[in-house]
């Protein structure tokens, strides 16, 4: 039976900790790992956002907004089901409930339209769209004889094939209408998209490496170039209570987008209607000069609202998300994107990156061999084991990025609970992301997992 790794596993190992990587995709009851059960609200990662954006570039018709609604509305509901199913219990506990799935939900919202409104007319026009999100699987160290890079991967499956299939999903490849060349174009939602330094983390990515050799190989045809959409997510920040002063802020995180909050003036009939604002800043052109003039909202009687909550007499069957983001100008829901290429694909890397995952990845299953018969001889709370996994799997010790800790840290430092994972109530098995391994666990008698939420990896999905 093929070794399946994908992207996530390799770097794991190779970037952060082969301990994680292990306890991540290989340990638990069935062998393909575990998760850590979620102990905080959600927030709105790519899952949902890239399975709204799939569906509607499938779509046969980009003015079908009947359509777009029902998509929408599909991933929303995914969205919602998935907050009340995992996290019962947790919502009374934070004080941010009362807002923080509606805004998520409403970022989720609004990246979509805003998607469908800014950026799907360009790839129309621009591109003749491939495939969307369809797997690729790409055989390395084959020893069926059927031979690297060729065939699909239940070809070699058939064979008794136990090379290394490298799982990859490219979310988008297209085909440019005048030049003919074949790009792979990835999705990014980011906080940080729009800063100066994010195309920095593309110029060598292995990810677009994979996703691309994986592609050429069914299509037989170059991938040239490589195109980053980044969807903005904006931060999270506290929030300004009525007691702050100055520039103190101790009021609950709030998410910083356009698409979640804006400011709004209350009605005060006869006198004036209602009124919503985009930015807290905003340029008039003065009467009496002619010059534009720089303003703020500061002493006018607006303040921070949920965009969610508008209700607009012109709305005409929309959504508040779906009336807000076409109301706004056009130049500002441009803004919440940022198209980065054509890359040139980082070829320079292929041969290297696959050459190191084949004799990686044979290492990888003679480790995973002895640590298996080390659990099946002594239990997994063995000396036997521990010495195990410290000689072919061992800790980087490498606990904390990206603003929070490993979510293994409690098995590695043997916190209570860590001697059962599952029966602590603190992990749950790992579903897989990519299909060929769900079917392979089918293919073995092993029901997977429900779908849980998902997180996204670091800089991105």
């Amino acid at each position: 039976m093929l070794h399946l790794v994908d992207r996530s596993r390799i770097l794991d190992q190779w970037s952060w900790c082969s301990r994680r990587r292990y306890l991540q995709y290989h340990s638990g009851p069935l062998g393909y790992g575990i998760r850590p059960k979620r102990k905080a609200i959600p927030l709105a990662t790519g899952l949902y956002i890239h399975a709204a954006i799939a569906d509607l570039l499938t779509l046969n018709k980009d003015d079908d907004r009947a359509g777009a609604r029902e998509i929408i509305a599909k991933q929303l509901k995914r969205y919602r089901e998935a907050v009340k199913a995992g996290f019962q219990g947790i919502a009374e506990q934070s004080p941010e409930y009362d807002f923080l799935e509606d805004e998520q939900a409403s970022l989720i919202e609004g990246l979509f339209w805003g998607f469908r409104r800014v950026v799907l007319p360009v790839l129309r026009a621009r591109f003749n769209l491939l495939a969307i999100e369809r797997e690729e699987g790409m055989v390395v160290d084959c020893t069926c004889g059927l031979g690297e890079g060729v065939g699909e991967l239940p070809d070699h499956e058939a064979r008794d094939c136990e090379g290394t299939a490298v799982m990859s999903r490219p979310d988008l490849l297209v085909e440019d209408k005048v030049s003919g060349e074949v790009g792979n174009l990835d999705f990014k939602t980011s906080g940080d998209c729009l800063a100066v330094n994010f195309p920095d983390q593309f110029e060598d990515n292995v990810q677009l490496v994979l996703g691309s050799l994986g592609a050429e190989k069914r299509l037989g045809r170059e991938i040239s170039h490589c195109y980053i959409l980044g969807l903005n997510k904006g931060w999270r920040v506290k929030s300004k209570l009525p007691e702050d002063f100055g520039r103190v802020k101790t009021g609950p995180r709030k998410q910083e987008s356009v698409f979640c909050y804006a400011w709004k003036r209350e009605a005060n009939p006869p006198n004036w209607a209602e009124d919503w604002r985009w930015s807290f800043e905003y340029e008039e052109v003065h009467a009496a000069t002619g010059e534009m003039k720089r303003h703020t909202l500061k002493g006018k009687g607006y303040d921070k609202a949920p965009i969610w909550t508008l209700q607009a007499a012109a709305m005409e069957g929309m959504s508040a998300l779906e009336y807000w983001v076409e109301w706004l100008p056009e130049d500002v829901v441009a803004g919440e994107f940022r198209l980065l290429g054509p890359i040139p694909m980082p070829r320079h890397l292929g041969k290297d990156v696959l050459e190191a995952i084949t004799h990686e990845e044979r290492r990888n299953r003679e480790r995973l061999w002895e640590v298996y018969e080390a659990i099946e001889a002594h239990g997994w709370t063995s000396a036997e084991v521990q010495s195990a996994l410290n000689q072919h799997f061992p800790q980087s010790w490498d606990c904390k990025r990206y603003g929070g800790h490993c979510p293994m840290l409690k098995i590695c430092k043997r916190d209570v609970g860590w001697e059962d994972p599952i029966g602590s109530g603190d992990y749950i098995l790992r579903r897989p992301h990519h299909q060929p391994e769900v079917a392979q666990m089918l293919a073995r008698g092993i029901e997977p997992p429900p779908e849980e939420w998902e997180e996204e990896g670091e800089g991105g999905r």
